[in-house]
């Protein structure tokens, strides 16, 4: 891709520093070129573990994905260079310290030497410091992008990275760019023909996923989207998602899923979520073509859609142990699942999946005979929706009520807390919810003491293809019988604003009003964030699930 780094080059940089008398962290690869090798391997000696900082600075300067793949492959080439010479202890990527956000790499020298020598080295081509320097560099990284798809990472975080930039960007980029100033032939069969090569070679990318860097590593197979993961059930399914969604709880419960109105739905933990269909659609082809011997199945006549949405009544007379085990009287895919599909009967089973959902509904798992879908970042339904649901599905009454608040049967003490102890408590709550990363979360002094409008700091687990998001919540204690209206809660955009917050959520002991439910979903609109609300029913439901977080907070 070098026409793409050449572009790259004329990318602002930071102006060069000055050489300092005195080697401070994290070293930056950008600078690094104005130590001396004596003072690299002095610093060495004073220090057990280092960090390496590889700006990307195209990240939030630029609307060009190429320039933003090129970031990262520079990164990762830094990043495996320097690996030869040392061994990792962790990588992160801070988005706080400048405009555009930083790669540390906390590693520990096993060659001082050769460690030092190839840091300069790269210091001064990645920087540009000297033209010979930054040949040399873009030759060897020409290279090295060439052969990523072959290679095992050391930190293969920044491949993934790279993956999801270029198949949800730079391919059209790059595809435009190649029927530029053609005037022979139209600029659709030229597009058309470059991304038949791509698919031919990687059929999975046209669904937008990609085989993850990590999958070498760990010799088990899992592909990575923007929106989910495909894990063959081949693959050893708790050891990925622990090790690389850092989620360590798995506690997922068996959901329901139906539609109406054209919408499909999810019910699970005494909670609805829209079902994301089309991610589920993308993610079932794109393993048709991992699994080619599914290929038929898939795609001959739309066979396995029409099952798996029709019940079939003459095969049920023929033989109810399959087509009934559906649904009737129970719904017993599991068991249609574990035959694998190797029935050597007329009739195969049915097409059937299993739906799961964690214990904050954040997270979904599908599972059929070969693989598990897990998908990221679920949408519940708003409160006019789930009123509108009621409305409609009288056989569900139950469970929307439950979420509206016609009744409950799992009602907590809340008199026996009081502003504090309510902190406490939603602190707990997002400390045991998977979607954030419980390293992160900050409560911001005590209760009615401090400003800014924010009581809880929080990131989210950052996973292939996704950044970390910071959140920031506000939790509002208030007596039972009363109700939190847009009036009790200001200054809501200022706060996301003044602290670059990417979501937002409020927590509260009482009933949330229409008007803040209004007010809420205005700002996300506008702002383009993520909104979570937790009312007093949304909390008894999570402690109803979560008994020794209930006594600690509410037994006497």
């Amino acid at each position: 891709m070098k026409s793409n780094l050449s572009k790259k080059d004329n990318i602002l940089k930071p102006e060069k520093q000055e050489a300092s008398h005195k080697i401070k962290m994290p070293i930056d690869i950008n600078t690094a070129y104005s130590m001396s090798k004596h003072e690299i391997l002095n610093f060495i000696n004073k220090n057990k573990i280092i960090t390496i900082q590889i700006p990307l600075f195209s990240i939030n300067s630029t609307n060009s994905y190429i320039d933003i793949i090129c970031d990262y492959i520079e990164a990762s080439y830094v990043a495996e260079t320097v690996s030869n010479h040392s061994k990792r202890k962790d990588i992160q990527i801070n988005f706080d310290l400048f405009h555009y956000p930083v790669v540390h790499l906390s590693l520990k020298p096993t060659n001082a030497n050769k460690f030092a020598e190839a840091l300069l080295d790269l210091s001064k081509g990645f920087s540009g410091e000297d033209d010979e320097s930054r040949l040399d560099f873009v030759s060897n990284l020409d290279q090295y992008e060439s052969e990523i798809d072959n290679k095992i990472f050391i930190y293969p975080e920044l491949i993934d990275d790279y993956y999801a930039n270029l198949i949800n960007g730079a391919y059209y980029e790059l595809a435009h760019e190649s029927y530029e100033g053609n005037l022979n032939d139209e600029p659709e069969k030229i597009e058309s023909a470059y991304f038949d090569k791509i698919y031919t070679k990687f059929p999975e990318r046209k669904y937008g996923y990609w085989k993850s860097a990590y999958s070498k590593n760990i010799n088990q197979d899992f592909f990575c989207s923007t929106e989910g993961w495909i894990i063959p059930n081949s693959s050893d399914f708790t050891t990925i998602v622990k090790k690389y969604s850092h989620i360590d709880k798995l506690e997922f419960t068996k959901a329901n899923f139906f539609i109406i109105g054209n919408i499909s739905y999810l019910m699970s933990n005494g909670n609805i979520i829209h079902f994301p269909f089309d991610s589920f659609l993308r993610a079932k082809l794109c393993s048709s073509v991992i699994s080619k011997s599914e290929y038929s199945s898939y795609n001959s006549k739309d066979i396995w859609m029409n099952r798996f949405l029709t019940f079939n009544r003459l095969i049920s007379n023929f033989d109810s142990s399959k087509e009934n085990y559906r649904g009737y009287p129970e719904d017993r895919a599991e068991e249609i699942i574990s035959q694998n599909n190797k029935d050597n009967d007329i009739l195969l089973p049915p097409p059937v999946v299993s739906f799961y959902l964690n214990e904050y509904d954040e997270l979904l798992i599908i599972k059929d005979s070969n693989f598990s879908y897990l998908f990221f970042e679920l949408d519940k339904l708003k409160y006019k929706e789930l009123i509108s649901l009621e409305n409609r599905l009288s056989e569900l009454f139950y469970t929307t009520s439950e979420i509206a608040g016609i009744h409950t049967k799992i009602d907590c003490h809340w008199e026996r807390l009081n502003d504090e102890k309510f902190e406490e408590l939603c602190y707990d709550i997002i400390y045991h919810n998977p979607k954030f990363d419980n390293t992160t979360i900050r409560k911001m002094g005590k209760s009615r003491s401090r400003d800014g409008g924010r009581d809880i700091v929080v990131y989210t687990q950052s996973r292939p293809g996704y950044q970390k998001e910071k959140y920031i919540f506000q939790c509002k204690y208030l007596c039972s019988g009363s109700s939190l209206t847009a009036r009790k809660v200001t200054d809501i955009s200022d706060t996301i604003d003044q602290y670059n917050a990417e979501g937002y959520g409020i927590m509260t002991s009482v009933v949330i009003d229409a008007t803040l439910y209004d007010k809420l979903d205005a700002i996300a609109v506008k702002k383009k964030i993520r909104v979570e609300q937790y009312s007093v029913y949304e909390l008894e439901r999570i402690l109803a699930r979560h008994p020794i977080l209930k006594k600690r907070h509410f037994d006497d």
